[in-house]
């Protein structure tokens, strides 16, 4: 039954389909199923890796693409890699015409689940290198599905894919038809980037060495976290002196030992008592390169800076993620509506995608600006409330009576006969 349900979807999907893919189009269909390796790279490792990956002639990524999966998973780059991601993705953008007038119904194409997957594999470009892009059917002005072509299997040098990923040769041009029309490589030249290997392999150095001292602090741990136990008997009986050493691996998993009463036990630990921090400061500052190579800036993933430092970093960083997302409108532009339009959406190579960069201001640089504002134009109080985040209510001015004017003039003389007064 459910066999039966899965190819009625499929039936459904290629009837009521705008643009169907054509026969071989979809670059899945001719990829040998390989899995991935997830290495344990050693700076070695990843030098050898790199000089393969750059090699002018005969370049070879495989490894250096093993040694980024492994890089991916880190906790401080996928904060960083989705500080990136969100950073574009929450963006505002626009679709202009050839007039350069805002049209909502060619910016409602874009605000769909297929263009967030879009957006996610064209960021990745710039993290790993490059990135392959199988588009689906086209079904009511949107593509069915987006797919990640892997990169094991894309010669990004060559603009095409091996459909054996031990097979050096592309024998599928992204330039070709029908996958000029269905697929996108997505290579990136980033600055600094001279060879195109992606944002991962400038932090893999910092990555590998961060993960060693990692290990080191939990052989650490191990040693001088918990207490060393040690029982001291002159038993010579082997099946007493087994029972002992049973007994004291019985109580808990720390180490331990069975001596003779003259032998001893000395353990050196770190004559500050705070070895730790030496590991901690070293992850810390691994973890600082990896941001500003990623980000530009090392104080908006993690605590501990100054709202001064903070807002410092921020605006850096900001300047990266715009940076990026100039590199993605660019792309949208030159590479994802042309396919749109060939394939029948309703946009042409004349309409531009656009995001609108808003600076963020902070509540404080809000509140400087409305009271400057405010001194010569009424503000409403909505407004105020939303962007300093501080409720306000309408202010009722009362004009001053005569009987005011009458009493602060009496208070001024009182005033100045004091002063007047005091000097003598």
């Amino acid at each position: 039954m459910e066999k039966n349900t899965a190819v009625k979807n499929i039936v459904e999907t290629i009837v009521n389909a705008d643009k169907p893919l054509p026969k071989n189009a979809d670059v899945f269909d001719q990829l040998e199923k390989q899995s991935s390796n997830v290495v344990r790279a050693s700076l070695r490792e990843w030098q050898e890796a790199y000089e393969f990956a750059k090699d002018v002639n005969d370049p070879d990524r495989q490894e250096l693409l093993e040694i980024f999966e492994t890089i991916e998973i880190d906790t401080h780059v996928t904060s960083v890699a989705e500080t990136i991601y969100l950073g574009i993705s929450s963006m505002d953008f626009v679709v202009k015409n050839e007039n350069k007038e805002a049209k909502e119904e060619l910016t409602e194409l874009f605000k769909t689940s297929w263009f967030q997957t879009w957006l996610v594999l064209t960021v990745e470009s710039i993290l790993w290198g490059f990135s392959g892009i199988q588009y689906g059917p086209v079904v009511d002005d949107k593509y069915k599905f987006i797919k990640s072509i892997s990169r094991y299997n894309i010669r990004p040098e060559q603009n095409g894919v091996a459909t054996d990923q031990n097979n050096n040769e592309a024998n599928i041009s992204f330039e070709d038809e029908p996958y000029s029309t269905w697929t996108t490589l997505v290579y990136p030249r980033m600055f600094g980037d001279q060879y195109q290997l992606g944002k991962y392999n400038k932090v893999a150095k910092w990555f590998i060495l961060k993960r060693e001292v990692t290990q080191f602090w939990a052989i650490f741990n191990e040693l001088f976290g918990h207490p060393f136990r040690v029982t001291k008997t002159n038993i010579k009986d082997n099946v007493r002196r087994q029972n002992a050493i049973n007994a004291m691996e019985a109580m808990t998993t720390a180490a331990y030992a069975v001596i003779d009463l003259e032998d001893e036990i000395e353990f050196i630990t770190p004559s500050t008592g705070a070895g730790y921090k030496t590991f901690e400061d070293f992850i810390e500052a691994a973890d600082k390169q990896i941001s500003k190579a990623l980000i530009g800036s090392t104080m908006v993933v993690d605590e501990g800076s100054s709202r001064s430092q903070s807002e410092t970093h921020l605006k850096n960083t900001n300047a990266f993620i715009v940076g990026y997302s100039r590199f993605v409108e660019n792309f949208v532009n030159d590479e994802l509506i042309p396919k749109m339009a060939k394939v029948g959406f309703p946009i042409t190579t004349n309409d531009k995608f656009h995001y609108e960069h808003i600076e963020k201001l902070t509540k404080k640089e809000w509140a400087e600006i409305i009271a400057i504002i405010s001194s010569t134009h009424d503000i409403p109080k909505d407004f105020i409330t939303e962007q300093t985040g501080i409720p306000v209510e309408e202010k009722v001015i009362q004009l001053p009576t005569q009987t005011d004017v009458d009493l602060q003039n009496k208070s001024n003389w009182l005033d100045k006969l004091s002063n007047m007064y005091k000097r003598k």
